[in-house]
């Protein structure tokens, strides 16, 4: 079975490492220190967390394994004043920390008092690195950088969100405008994938297009077509009133539909 504990470990060591060679660059630091906060919280989570059954290792030592690789490759290669890869390298590699939170939410769904607290204590941690990160305003620039009417159309699905989740406004409306950003953001994605475009196009078909096929990159934006083929399912239903959620499941629905929006953009800028 596949520790990821280990493997959580190892992704602060070489970031913590290379923190420290960045730091004679001092416009580099800031972003590579919310990568290592963000992998520090992945230690933390996992080191404090319940046993995992041995899929649940295998998924998300698979993850984390990944990530190392992407670091250990793309890190060492990069100029230090090349802002633009250490922005994108960040946004690949959070896609650990986002399997590691969906680990939490589930967690916080369990009956046992010990599953429970861990997934709303790291949980929470989470959601406030996001706030930290200034995660939603980089995903809202990194839109606008695809196709300029995102940005605006990010910023009225996000203000429907927030009045949602207040209680001033239905959660499906809020649902429905997000849907609908991925939905147009995944026509983007298709027109930069093909020229011309074709209107049928499957996620995997547009990873060819992108990147070496089987290259860790490429393994990356094909496993956030399954995101977000759940995401836009789950979305479309409580849109649609054929699924029902509290605030605080909404909350972390949308938690997971910036992260996925934040790495597949970041792997568009590498491309």
């Amino acid at each position: 079975m596949k520790d990821p504990k280990k493997l959580a470990d190892e992704k602060v060591k070489i970031i913590s490492d290379y923190l420290g060679k960045a730091k004679m660059v001092q416009d580099a630091v800031p972003k590579i220190q919310v990568q290592l906060e963000y992998a520090k919280w992945e230690k933390a989570a996992l080191s404090n967390s319940p046993p995992f059954t041995a899929e649940e290792s295998d998924w998300l030592a698979e993850s984390l394994k990944e990530d190392i690789k992407i670091i250990r490759s793309s890190l060492p290669e990069i100029s230090l004043p090349d802002q633009r890869m250490f922005e994108a390298s960040s946004g690949v590699t959070s896609t650990s920390s986002a399997a590691v939170y969906t680990a939490t939410t589930i967690a916080q769904t369990q009956q046992e008092a010990s599953l429970q607290a861990w997934g709303n204590e790291f949980g929470s941690q989470y959601e406030k690195l996001h706030e930290k990160s200034g995660r939603e305003e980089k995903v809202k620039e990194l839109l606008s950088n695809l196709r300029t009417e995102f940005e605006s159309e990010f910023v009225k699905s996000n203000e429907s969100y927030y009045r949602a989740i207040a209680g001033v406004e239905q959660i499906n409306a809020a649902a429905l405008m997000m849907r609908n950003l991925l939905e147009h953001y995944k026509g983007a994605l298709m027109n930069l994938a093909l020229s011309p475009p074709r209107q049928k196009l499957k996620w995997n078909e547009m990873a060819d297009s992108l990147f070496e096929n089987g290259s860790i990159l490429w393994k990356r934006f094909c496993s956030e077509g399954e995101n977000w083929g759940e995401l836009h399912g789950r979305l479309s239903a409580i849109a649609k009133n054929l699924e029902s959620v509290d605030p605080s499941t909404f909350k972390q629905l949308y938690t997971r539909y910036i992260d996925h929006l934040y790495a597949v953009l970041n792997l568009i800028k590498i491309k």
